[in-house]
């Protein structure tokens, strides 16, 4: 909720696809008909947001430099700009939040555009406003938990009409949920009842908050410029269910939204799967599930200028962008990034072989060295050079690090390449070799299939050259 100053600006929300410069769509919401994976990777994008650790002066300044080119000719903008450029405090975040900011408005528009670039750009701010949310939290854990809070809003027909047509459906909200605790408020202040547009309706949105689940807002009126507002703001990404969307007395309309917490609980679960200290990988990973691989790849390239990058991180995130580039077919690309993950991890000892088994989109182990250089070995291999494929297979057999199932499926790689040069007695030796190696593995099954296709064509032809083979055991 904002004050009479912003009341003008924020009582009406962007409808759901109206444009920022021109380009970019606008989202207030995000309604899921089901718990989807894009849904449960969706929200882990922003909460892995919030728990990084990145360089302060580099991420201020990044921000800083955007909100300069969105106000570029707006002087008492800029004047606004410069004063946070040399006062910005971490523990102020909250405080900026409550006022009339550029800051405010454009972190707004960067997570109604369900951009993530564009959200990364402010990720100093975001980072700081949800730390200290956090801390208020903590700090009001022994205060009576809130059961109802307000929100009220001039909506446009089509936003409305969204909700109407996904009552029973989940709805994330894109950022961080201010409310209040006064009805009044909401209805007067901020759904504009009485105010009449032509184009607009009056809404007020009910949240109703099972007092089971773990608290994730606090009350920020201590904080606020404008305390008589009785604010209340979530953390980000908040999860509600649209229980009804009714007209009351032709004046507004009420939403009314119940708290989900045992999706809450199972995203926090999910999420706790990704713990580790790479922050910024897991972000490019969940980019590339979501299929933004361009994008992904972008973000990795961005996290490669990051001075605290490790690197063993280098090494994964050269990596990673090798595989979104053999994805794409740009095959050169590809292994020039292959061969600069494989110079950084040939020049230190890291930890490519976990003791135990890690979760889903876990990015804290460094790629095997034997995957490094069998992927650069079959890119050979496609581009028709035998030579090195040859070369590099043997440099992927000799990592004495190796595991047996990994050094299985180079043996079988090589055995394919003989196959297509003709020569099917060595083909043969090499994928007999693999079946040894990958005993008791899921491999097992497909290198089998490969070993009799090769066999019953040798078999063929020495027959036909009236040559008997050996058995095979």
């Amino acid at each position: 909720m904002k004050s009479s100053s912003s009341r003008c600006r924020e009582s009406v929300d962007p409808p759901p696809w109206s444009v920022w410069n021109s380009k970019i769509m606008e989202n207030s919401f995000r309604y899921w008909k089901k718990e989807s994976p894009e849904f449960f990777l969706f929200q882990t994008l922003t909460r892995i947001l919030t728990r990084m650790k990145c360089d302060h002066e580099q991420s201020l300044a990044e921000m800083i430099a955007e909100c300069r080119l969105y106000y570029i000719d707006d002087t008492a903008e800029v004047k606004k700009i410069d004063a946070v450029e040399n006062n910005y405090k971490s523990n102020d975040a909250i405080w900026h939040y409550t006022t009339d900011s550029f800051l405010f408005r454009l972190v707004g528009r960067a997570f109604r555009s369900e951009d993530f670039e564009r959200i990364f750009i402010f990720r100093r701010y975001i980072i700081d406003l949800h730390s200290e949310l956090d801390k208020l939290i903590k700090e009001q854990e022994s205060l009576q938990k809130i059961l109802r809070l307000y929100r009220g809003k001039k909506l446009c027909p089509t936003i409305l009409q969204q909700l109407q047509d996904n009552i029973g459906a989940l709805i994330s909200m894109n950022g961080f949920l201010s409310t209040t605790l006064s009805r009044d408020t909401a209805l007067e202040v901020f759904a504009g009842v009485g105010h009449n547009r032509n184009d607009c309706e009056s809404v007020l949105f009910e949240f109703c908050i099972d007092e089971t689940i773990t608290r994730t807002y606090a009350d920020i009126s201590v904080i606020s410029q404008y305390p008589e507002e009785e604010e209340v703001l979530f953390t980000i990404g908040s999860i509600w269910k649209i229980n009804s969307v009714q007209k009351n007395n032709d004046l507004y309309w009420i939403v009314t939204l119940s708290s989900c917490s045992d999706v809450n609980l199972r995203i926090i679960q999910y999420f706790e799967q990704l713990a580790d200290d790479s922050t910024f990988l897991m972000l490019g990973d969940v980019l590339r599930e979501l299929g933004q691989h361009v994008k992904a790849e972008k973000f990795y390239y961005k996290m490669l200028d990051e001075s605290t990058i490790k690197d063993e991180t280098r090494v994964t995130l050269y990596y990673n962008i090798a595989m979104i580039n053999v994805e794409q077919g740009r095959d050169s690309m590809a292994l020039m990034h292959f061969q600069q993950a494989e110079k950084l991890i040939s020049a230190r000892v890291f930890d490519t072989e976990p003791l135990i088994p890690q979760p889903l989109y876990s990015s804290s182990t460094v790629p095997p060295r034997i995957h490094i250089l069998n992927n650069m070995a079959c890119l050979y291999q496609k581009n028709g050079d035998s030579e090195n494929a040859l070369l590099y297979f043997a440099k992927a057999l000799n990592d004495e690090r190796s595991e047996r199932t990994k050094k299985a499926t180079v043996c079988n790689n090589i055995g394919l390449l003989y196959y297509s040069k003709g020569d099917y007695e060595t083909a043969l030796q090499h994928l007999s070799q693999a079946l040894e190696l990958a005993q008791d593995h899921s491999s097992l099954a497909k290198f089998k299939q490969y070993y009799d296709a090769v066999k019953k064509h040798l078999l063929t032809k020495d027959i036909s050259h009236g040559k008997k083979i050996n058995s095979f055991t």
